[in-house]
């Protein structure tokens, strides 16, 4: 009987103990695995990470999503990743804003679904394409209900607040996430997800006091975490402090999993101080495998060639003077030439039709002989001006060097440390 007993015992453990009530069950993100492909670009830096922008909405539904080499077409991406169900790619062209043209392919269809506009835009809609089609679109929409429903009966419930503010900051609606982080962190004021995000709710509304202020209060409960030490370098990198940004993102190299975003932001700060070299050292350490990578490597040709063409400037500055006729290349001869007759121009005023020295001065008329008195030495002064080696040819340089880029410093990836609250 007592064997009965605990063996009753146990099963009913198993039961309601593993398994809860359906009613009270999370729901679980279903199968669904993406690929994208780097778009192409127009331009070097177009600040337009939307395949960073895409890949951050379909985590937040659970999605597995896979980076495919560049130079893979549609097709054999998905022979290659046979679990894949989409494959998503398009392209950026510049002009006042970026515009992005997306196309999503689906397993055996070879006719993709197009559209174009502003990048948030475009990575929000590409998000909601291949999710709201799909179980993974009813499954965030049952977290985010859940939540609603477990804040009516409980307005504190810290985890419901971060989930609610975590899915409007994921889909860029950062004015309705804020009343929930800024719950979350007066309930758990130690909790580094609630003081991170609230920094960042600041930060869209300008306010770098309370941006700095919740960052230090994240710094404070793990120094180390690199999402907080990358929201730091970028407080910084905004606010003018470039020297500092640095010594943050350095940091979040060392310790941190998101060293593309660091080693991105280290060679934007390093490009705005005209350091080069390291600008171009953390560009070429951005592993293929980012997402970054694709706009890392025009933006180091870009920078490649500016230094090319300003150490041209600088050897044509470093170079000997020339005179203007040296410039010319006029032959020396023909400067003599000029010489002699602007000499003569200064004499015939005064010694025409005489003998100077060896010199038969020219005769000429009185009212040209007048007009000689002033315009003889000018064209004198004029040729002799033209000998001092006083010029240097720095022109091509100036031409010829590209537009100078302005790429934007990136937060760190946040989807691996807030998944608890979205899952």
């Amino acid at each position: 009987m007592p064997r009965k007993m605990i063996l009753v015992g146990l099963v009913a453990i198993l039961l309601f103990g593993a398994f809860p009530a359906f009613g009270e069950r999370p729901p679980q993100a279903p199968d669904l695995a993406v690929g994208i492909i780097p778009f192409t670009r127009t331009e070097a830096v177009l600040n337009c990470h939307v395949e960073q922008l895409i890949n951050n909405l379909l985590d937040i539904h659970g999605v597995r999503v896979t980076l495919i080499d560049a130079s893979i077409e549609v097709p054999a991406a998905f022979t290659a990743h046979p679990n894949l169900d989409f494959v998503v790619t398009g392209a950026l062209t510049a002009g006042e804003t970026p515009t992005v043209f997306a196309k999503v392919f689906a397993r055996g269809n070879t006719s993709p679904r197009t559209e174009d506009g502003a990048c948030d835009a475009i990575a929000a809609s590409v998000a909601r394409k291949l999710t709201d089609n799909h179980a993974a679109g009813e499954v965030l929409a049952t977290r985010e209900a859940s939540a609603k429903t477990r804040l009516g009966s409980d307005p504190d419930d810290f985890h419901s607040l971060m989930t609610l503010g975590l899915l409007n900051i994921y889909k860029g609606r950062w004015d309705e996430a804020f009343p929930f982080i800024e719950h979350a962190v007066k309930i758990k004021p130690d909790d580094l997800q609630a003081q991170l995000n609230l920094a960042l709710c600041y930060k869209q509304r300008n306010d770098h006091e309370n941006w700095l202020l919740h960052l230090t209060n994240a710094e404070k409960i793990n120094p180390d975490e690199d999402g907080v030490l990358i929201a730091l370098g970028n407080y910084y990198a905004d606010t003018g402090d470039q020297q500092r940004a640095v010594s943050y993102y350095e940091r979040a190299e060392k310790f941190g999993l998101n060293n593309d975003v660091a080693h991105w932001n280290l060679a934007v700060v390093y490009s705005k101080m005209q350091n080069v070299d390291q600008a171009l050292t953390n560009l070429e350490a951005i592993p293929t495998t980012s997402l970054y990578y694709t706009e890392a490597q025009p933006w180091a040709a870009q920078l490649t060639e500016g230094k090319r063409l300003g150490d041209i400037a600088k050897q044509k500055e470093a170079a000997p003077r020339k005179s203007v006729w040296a410039l010319l290349g006029l032959p020396e001869q023909v400067a003599i030439l000029f010489v002699g007759v602007a000499l003569v121009l200064c004499l015939v005023p005064y010694f025409g039709g005489k003998k100077f020295y060896n010199f038969d001065v020219p005769p000429a008329p009185p009212r040209l002989r007048g007009a000689l008195k002033l315009l003889g030495p000018v064209a004198f002064l004029a040729v002799i001006a033209m000998f001092p080696p006083v010029w240097r040819d720095t022109t091509a340089a100036i031409q010829n060097s590209p537009p100078s880029a302005s790429p934007s410093v990136i937060e760190a990836s946040r989807s691996t440390s807030s998944a608890k609250y979205l899952r």
